[in-house]
């Protein structure tokens, strides 16, 4: 298995966000601020949490682990406010991810499976999933050998270096013309069946 974002400390940050796993408010917060800088305010209204304090402390934790780091602050009726971004997306290699054990694999197969979910829960609430006529959506049950094993992981690790060659160069259109952008979720799995 290759989760392949930014090259930086990547079993160490994998390690890290295993541990911020256990609680559903950091990764719901992780997942804000991986995409966005964000103070603890404006995550608490998208999450739809009102007590802001415990958002806050859960993002001191994640400040903790190595995973964000405050930005900037604003002064605001004088209190300070604190936004928040992400220092490095994971890393794990096929190396690394051999070196993990079973259970830490399922921590962070459960992390990312649960911050996929949230990301279509958050877009068919908006009704921004079926909004485009092109969207893509395939479940493909199949049946391989270990060969056809080997190639599918292959497609798939090609499918994901070209999306983030798909960002770059848009990145680029944008800073040329001033075009905004707008953000979209591109989820690659490819697992063996449990029956």
């Amino acid at each position: 298995m290759s989760t392949r974002l930014e090259p930086y400390r990547g079993a160490e940050v994998t390690k890290a966000l295993l541990r911020a796993a256990s609680s559903p408010i950091r990764v719901q917060a992780y997942s804000i601020v991986a995409e966005n800088m964000a103070s603890p305010k404006e995550i608490a209204e998208q999450l739809g949490i009102s007590d802001i304090s415990n958002v806050s402390y859960h993002l001191r934790e994640l400040a903790k682990l190595g995973l964000i780091e405050v930005a900037r602050t604003e002064k605001r009726r004088g209190a300070t406010e604190h936004f928040y971004r992400s220092l490095q997306r994971p890393l794990v290699e096929e190396s690394e991810w051999r070196e993990f054990s079973v259970k830490e694999r399922e921590n962070f197969t459960t992390w990312a499976v649960q911050l996929i979910l949230m990301d279509v829960a958050q877009s068919l609430t908006a009704g921004a999933f079926d909004k485009r006529d092109n969207r893509h959506l395939t479940r493909t049950p199949l049946q391989v050998d270990e060969e056809g094993w080997r190639e599918l992981v292959q497609i798939h690790l090609d499918a994901f270096s070209r999306s983030l060659e798909v960002q770059a160069r848009s990145d680029q259109r944008r800073s040329r013309s001033g075009e905004a952008s707008f953000p979209v979720y591109s989820a690659l799995m490819l697992f063996e069946a449990g029956h």
